[in-house]
């Protein structure tokens, strides 16, 4: 029987094909999360089993591959990759896929499965490259076992620090890129060949050119959003009050936040009725593109609203406590235990990092 040996190039792809897995699992948990809401991240497990179980079902059914043509196969794959996590970003944002209708809006289940399969068809197309590569080689299958291993590491690492620097948009670019560079591995050379393998390279370099450039938006505070929200999210909402303008938009590894102006942001929770003064302006902050909680753009000396406010009262009784805020969000809380005489303020924050 002909045995392949597990080159290192053919464990270099199943590295690649690994990470890029890996990056693309954890980005897609942030991605439905922002688009949709959190309860939605949760598929992304079952999209990803979806994807895998497809591809050991089709090298099962289809058993013809040979060793001879497993190079080949992987560079087909590798580019495949990065047009599925095209395909993929490209469903999320133009299915018209209203969460809400599915009840009694029959169109929407279909949505609904062209939504799920444009998902998971970057997970067939990588496990069809990491399987067939396992299937095949004989020789030190170790080797390449070693390889998903290592890449599948090395993926769940570089997660969190591509979302902290380009966000969603970002590490799905990155994660396209890295899955698609067995494409490049295993080109033949040639006439056609070479010509196929440059304009690969344009290619995959103007993807980390973009993911350069994103990094660098992220980093100024004013990285664009490059998701397509669902409408009944507070950010959605506050996009359609006339005249409100972005201030800051910016990713980190667990979240996204956006500061906007001129939103309509007036909160002032309990605030009485009977106060003769004029609410301070306020901008208005989101996390994960939901409702705008209130930064009040006033000092705590000048916060008069804090003493028509029902807190007030504590404040009254016990002068110069101790307080303690609970997701403070914009930061009300902490203004008004300032305003109200607070001896120390702490302030306790789950999810959002300084900014």
């Amino acid at each position: 029987m002909f045995r392949l040996q597990a080159s290192s190039r053919q464990a270099l792809s199943v590295a690649l094909f690994a990470a890029a897995t890996l990056l693309l699992e954890s980005t897609f948990t942030r991605l439905l999360a922002v688009a949709q809401f959190y309860h939605f991240a949760f598929l992304v497990i079952s999209l990803a089993l979806l994807g895998f179980g497809a591809s050991g079902a089709l090298l099962s059914v289809f058993p013809g591959l040979h060793p001879s043509s497993l190079n080949r196969v992987l560079t087909w794959l590798g580019l495949g990759f990065f047009l599925s996590v095209g395909i993929a970003y490209a469903g999320v944002s133009w299915l018209p896929f209203d969460s809400y209708s599915i009840a009694w809006e029959r169109r929407q289940i279909l949505f609904f499965g062209l939504y799920y399969l444009s998902l998971a068809l970057p997970f067939l197309v990588s496990g069809l490259g990491i399987g067939a590569a396992l299937a095949v080689v004989e020789d030190k299958p170790h080797h390449l076992y070693a390889a998903n291993l290592l890449g599948s590491a090395v993926g769940a690492l570089i997660a969190p620090l591509a979302l902290g620097m380009a966000g969603v948009p970002g590490a799905v670019l990155l994660s396209a890129c890295l899955g698609g560079l067995p494409a490049l591995i295993f080109r033949k050379k040639g006439k056609i060949g070479d010509w196929v393998r440059v304009g690969e390279m344009l290619l995959f370099g103007l993807g980390f050119l973009a993911f350069l450039g994103l990094t660098f938006l992220n980093g100024q505070g004013d990285s664009p959003l490059g998701i397509t929200i669902s409408p009944y999210k507070g950010l959605a909402h506050a996009y359609r009050y006339p005249g409100s303008k972005t201030l800051c938009g910016r990713w980190n590894p667990i979240s996204r936040v956006d500061v906007l102006s001129d939103a309509g942001t007036r909160r002032l929770p309990g605030l009485s009725y009977a106060t003769p003064l004029v609410p301070p302006p306020q901008q208005g902050l989101s996390v994960d593109a939901g409702p705008l909680q209130p930064i009040t753009l006033v000092s705590p000396a000048n916060f008069e609203a804090a003493g028509w406010m029902p807190e007030s009262l504590a404040f009254s009784l016990n002068p110069g406590a101790s307080v303690l805020v609970v997701e403070p969000g914009g930061g009300l809380g902490v203004l008004q235990a300032l305003a109200g005489g607070a001896g120390e303020v702490t302030a306790v924050v789950e999810r959002i990092r300084s900014f």
